[in-house]
């Protein structure tokens, strides 16, 4: 996942209750890293990031309110096909 810029000190997470919805985010992974993103996200104290992340969700739940959906299931993990190709290539 791309690193967040400026992040919030863990303080100021704590006040906005980051922990909280990031348990919730959780309840939403349907695989195991969907699961792993969200344990990575961390809150930004940078507007234009912060701005782009709005826009970008804007969009997402216009594509659902429409009726879009994602279909990752069958979807092999990427670190594991990474850890294959590696062991392929190295011979063994």
């Amino acid at each position: 996942m791309p690193s967040v810029p400026n992040p919030m000190n863990h303080t100021s997470a704590r006040l906005l209750e980051f922990e909280t919805l990031r348990e919730l985010l959780a309840g939403y992974a349907s695989s195991p890293l969907g699961g792993r993103r969200v344990e990575e996200l961390q809150p930004s104290l940078d507007r234009a990031w912060i701005e782009t992340q709005h826009q970008l969700t804007a969009e997402i739940r216009e594509f659902r309110r429409v009726g879009g959906r994602f279909e990752f299931t069958g979807l092999p993990e990427s670190y594991k096909v990474a850890g294959e190709i590696a062991h392929s290539r190295s011979g063994f």
